[in-house]
């Protein structure tokens, strides 16, 4: 589970996507497409996902586009790292996306892993 820190990161550094959350989208979907064909998620309904989750406390709405497994999880990751950048996309915000990107997509088999966001 994330650490209160680790919370605060992942608020900050999606406060500063939000306004691009549709550049973002399209980078994630491009990304989707290479690393699993066959998968198809758009990008824009699992940005709307993240910001039901992040800015109205709904985790579970993430945790549902999560399903993928792995291919949504590094391409949603790699989309953030291009929307942010090398400066911003540091180490600690990338484990920190990563756990709780992981939490959500176990979600299913832990009901209480929805509630990371909610810390």
């Amino acid at each position: 589970m994330n650490t209160p820190d680790q919370i605060a990161l992942i608020r900050t550094t999606y406060a500063m996507i939000r306004p691009a959350a549709g550049q973002a989208a399209l980078l994630f979907e491009t990304r989707l497409a290479e690393a699993a064909p066959g998968l198809t998620l758009r990008g824009e309904l699992l940005f709307a996902a993240l910001d039901r989750a992040i800015v109205a406390d709904a985790p579970a709405a993430l945790a549902k586009a999560m399903a993928g497994g792995a291919p949504v999880r590094e391409a949603l990751l790699w989309a953030l790292d291009r929307s942010l950048g090398p400066g911003a996309f540091t180490p600690p915000v990338q484990e920190a996306w990563a756990g709780l990107l992981e939490e959500l997509s176990e979600a299913d088999a832990n009901p209480g892993a929805a509630a990371a966001l909610a810390a």
